[in-house]
């Protein structure tokens, strides 16, 4: 006779019944599997399981001192063997009986007397199962410590708490509120300073979602970080993420709608080219604002697209607010934001309402958006503000 094939899982065999225990054991060695622990009561049953979690239990009912039922009560009430099959094996055969057992946590019955083939098959089913369950349930909580790591790492990438200091002593608050739609997403932003008081930045929403989107944002993030010396130059700088960008995107349809600015806090301009991102807006010292055009084809797209430089003045008290598609793609709230124009409408009406610190603009308006329209937000959200706060400090 070929021999029975090797079958995986440890399974536990409970039964005060010397014969009975001792035939299901043998029968299970026959039917392939190799490890098999025994129990003669409920009670050495539960101190079995309190040491190990076998990936099946075959269990009688009718035991002296603690039953089969409170066996498996106790199986499915411990959060480390709540998810193991438990088939429970009974002469009682009556509907009210099958009810018990399943109250009481059974996945399975079996009636006695057994049928080899049949406490096989069950075992062989049950134990199947609890094994590709522990092994996803593995797989999920790897992804999971993973995507944690990742959060850190794409948390890391704007600039940290005492960059963010030295663009404040040059005159200039930078401020942003990133809410990814999945545990991670593509909106990025990072800033630079120049020699001469001059700060470069970018922000960009990478095309897609969740991990690959996070993947090209850190190569977006190599590409900028550190500045390459003709960032002083948007219109070279945005040549050079063209080509960088097409040739590591080629042939996925993926891009960056992004924006490429120069801040000069001493003169009171902003230099920026436009990559198929949201026309942001500037909030002006007096209160009024208007739209910052940021439209054209998005990085990466084409690898010698032509571009050129905008300059709009910027000067203390002023603040420029950029953000992604987000918080105008809310397609299930009447009220929503239909465009960048509503949204800068929406925008400055809280702003004047609150009247919040030039240096925390961008997320005191993520959190009010957040609050209205939070549940309604279907991709990564990004809202970055940049204020003049005053000239800066010169040696």
């Amino acid at each position: 006779m070929p021999e029975p094939p090797r079958r995986q899982g440890t399974i536990l065999v409970v039964d005060d019944d010397d014969v009975s225990r001792m035939m299901m054991e043998s029968v299970l060695r026959r039917g392939g599997f190799a490890s098999i622990l025994t129990a003669r009561s409920g009670e050495e049953a539960l101190t079995i399981l309190s040491g190990i979690t076998p990936d099946c239990v075959l269990l009688d009912v009718v035991m002296p001192g603690i039953d089969g039922f409170e066996v498996c009560r106790h199986i499915r009430a411990t959060p480390r063997t709540a998810g193991v099959p438990v088939i429970i094996q009974t002469a009682l055969d009556g509907a009210k009986d099958r009810q018990n057992a399943f109250r009481a946590g059974a996945t399975d019955v079996l009636v006695k007397p057994l049928e080899a083939y049949e406490l096989i098959a069950r075992v062989s089913v049950h134990t199947a199962n609890r094994m590709m369950t522990a092994r996803l349930e593995e797989y999920h909580h790897r992804m999971e410590a993973e995507l944690e790591e990742a959060q850190g790492l794409m948390a890391a990438l704007p600039p940290d708490t005492e960059r963010l200091e030295e663009f404040r002593a040059l005159g200039i608050a930078f401020n942003d509120h990133l809410r990814p739609s999945s545990a991670i997403g593509g909106d990025y932003w990072t800033a630079w300073p120049f020699e001469d008081g001059r700060v470069g930045f970018f922000a960009g929403d990478v095309s897609g979602h969740g991990v690959s989107a996070a993947l090209r944002a850190f190569l977006l993030h190599s590409l900028l970080v550190p500045p390459p010396t003709f960032a002083e130059d948007p219109v070279l700088l945005a040549a050079h993420l063209d080509r960088r960008i097409h040739q590591a995107f080629q042939g996925s349809r993926h891009f960056v709608a992004g924006v490429i600015g120069i801040l000069d806090p001493v003169d009171g301009v902003l230099a920026y080219v436009g990559g198929g991102f949201r026309d942001g807006f500037i909030r002006r010292a007096d209160g009024s604002s208007e739209s910052v055009p940021l439209s054209g084809l998005p990085f990466g797209l084409v690898p010698d697209m032509p571009r050129s430089v905008r300059v709009r003045p910027l000067v203390p008290g002023d603040a420029l607010v950029l953000f992604s598609d987000a918080v105008v793609e809310i397609a299930d709230h009447p009220d929503a934001p239909a465009d960048a124009d509503a949204f800068r409408l929406w925008a400055m009406a809280m702003i004047a309402q609150e009247n919040p610190p030039l240096d925390q603009l961008a997320q005191r308006l993520g959190d009010r958006f957040a609050e209205r329209f939070g549940d309604h937000v279907s991709d990564d959200l990004m809202i970055l503000s940049a204020a003049i706060t005053r000239p800066p400090d010169m040696p």
